[in-house]
Order: C-alpha cells, then structure tokens, then sequence
C-alpha cells in the first residue's frame, strides 16, 4: 500500500504547560525510537508527498528531527513541523527555510500577557524575536517554498485578540493565521469551563466577527483561516483518504492513520507497518467508512481533509 502522508510525532514531551493541552496538567512523554525512526526515514519516507511532525510533544526536544528534516529535503518531500518556536537557532532555522518547510508557529496572544495566561512558561519576547530570525534568514533564501503559519488557540481569555494578531503578524511578514477554535483536551473540568467558547461562537455576533477578520487580514495581506469547535454543515464528503493513504505515528509507536482519530492498529515495536497497514481492524474501519459507518472523531474531523470539508 502506497502511504503520501506521515504525521509522525517524535516526541511526546514538552517544554511547555499550556493551559489548552494535556502537558499543562501533568508530566509524560517519550521519543520514538532510533530503529523505529531508521526504518521511517529509510523505507517510509522517499515514498511520501508530505510530512508533518506534529503531535502533543515538541519535535524539536528529539534529537533526530533534523534527520527527518534533511531526508526530507533530500527527497523532494513536502514537510511541515510544529513547534512551540522556542528552541529555534539559527542552525535549525537554516536548515528549516533551505528545506522548503511549512513551519507552524503556535502564539495565542499578541502580548506578553496574553501570552503568558495561554503559556505560562515560554517568553512571548523570545518566540517574536525567533520569528524576526526566521524573516532574516528567509529574506536569504527567498526562492525555497519555505512559510511561516501561525497558530491561534481561541479561548475566552484570547477571544478578541485576532485583530490585533493580524496587525502583528502583518509587520512580522507572516504568510498565514490559523485560528483554532478550543477543544475539550485537557483533564480538568473548570479550567475547561471557563475557558471554552461553545456558547459565543454559536452566535450570529461571533461568526461576524470572525468574517470581520477575515476581511482585515486579507487587506493586510496575511491568508486567515478558523477552525471553529463544532461543524454545523456536517459532512461534506463520504471518504476520506486518510484510512488508505495516510499514517499517523505516535511516540510510542502506536499506529493509526490520522492524528485526530482515538483508534490504535498496531505498535511498530511488536508489528511490521505492512502487518499493521493490512490487519483486520483497519480493514474494517476501511469497510465501516465505506458504508457510511463513521467514526465520531471522523465526523468532527478538524482537518482540511477530513468529512466535513
């Protein structure tokens, strides 16, 4: 089976405690393994379109992220990496902008308060000033495909920043906002409920101003997407290719074939993926979408992708 896109998480520690994530609530993590990380790099990876490290850890903790960077780059594989932005150098900015890379920037306020009440460890003043690093050396190497995307968790506490996001962002040369609606991760309960915004963005008001932002990044150049929390169009679609076409790999080395679906197939320390890509289970998640059998986290897929776009 021919696989075009890995979503690999390398490691699934963090530097971080955000509010909107599991890491901010309790201590876990792991990097995936040097052999399991070999064989996807020698057997998985020449045969892709596009790689993304992603996950709930950061990419940048594992020491074989410039490995996956440079193969990548090597094979004419598109990559994107998302990080937090705080162990960015310039090594690795280097090595990020000559790969052609969609680099995801995660900043959920435009002020170093805002900031902090999103993610109280990191420095807002150090994540901006990486990004003007990034425009330095980009401004270098002007013809490589490389972007810069932002990436905006919605909360109550954040709600009516977006304006002044776009206006820093612009001045930041930022190619693209990517506003991300909050969603139910973390295991507390009343962080949850006083920072969802299930009831505001059901209303007319906030659904105009979101397409009030929309209208001002575009006259500031910037590309403006929002990910609201539920999809009131439902499906849009009935197969997504991600089932036969896709894998995504946690640090554990559990394997499933999105990175928003719950289900396991397989573990790559006790299976080959081809045992794991053709077992029994997946094929009836296979059969299952076919019939219009879906999977919830498929129907509230957040993913461009995915069912309801």
């Amino acid at each position: 089976m021919s696989i075009s896109r890995a979503q690999i998480e390398l490691s699934s520690r963090c530097n971080f405690k955000c509010i909107t994530c599991k890491h901010g609530y309790s201590e876990y993590g792991e990097d995936l393994s040097f052999a399991v990380c070999d064989m996807l790099i020698n057997d998985v990876l020449p045969g892709l379109d596009v790689l993304e490290l992603q996950g709930t850890g950061e990419s940048l903790l594992c020491t074989r992220t410039r490995d996956f960077i440079k193969a990548a780059s090597a094979n004419n594989v598109e990559i994107t990496l998302i990080t937090n932005g705080s162990l960015l150098d310039d090594d690795i900015i280097k090595e990020l902008v000559m790969a052609g890379t969609q680099l995801v920037l995660s900043l959920d306020g435009s002020n170093e308060t805002l900031y902090a009440k999103h993610r109280p460890i990191g420095n807002f003043s150090k994540i901006i000033g990486n990004i003007e690093r990034l425009n330095t050396i980009r401004q270098m190497n002007a013809t490589t495909g490389f972007s810069l995307v932002v990436n905006m968790v919605l909360t109550k506490l954040n709600c009516n920043d977006i304006p002044e996001m776009i206006n820093i962002l612009s001045k930041l040369k930022v190619d693209y906002l990517f506003v991300s609606e909050v969603r139910e991760c973390m295991p507390d309960s009343k962080v949850w409920g006083n920072i969802n915004l299930l009831a505001e963005s059901a209303s007319l008001e906030f659904k105009a101003k979101i397409e009030d932002c929309k209208l001002l990044a575009k006259n500031k150049g910037i590309s403006f997407g929002f990910n609201p929390n539920t999809k009131p169009n439902g499906i849009k679609k009935n197969i997504c290719e991600a089932p036969w076409k896709h894998i995504f790999v946690s640090a554990n080395a559990d394997v499933s074939v999105c990175c928003e679906l719950g289900t396991v197939f397989g573990n790559l320390y006790k299976h080959t993926l081809s045992e794991i890509l053709s077992n029994e289970n997946l094929f009836k998640f296979r059969s299952n979408m076919i019939n219009g059998n879906y999977d919830n986290h498929c129907i509230t897929c957040c993913l461009p992708w995915g069912l309801p776009y």
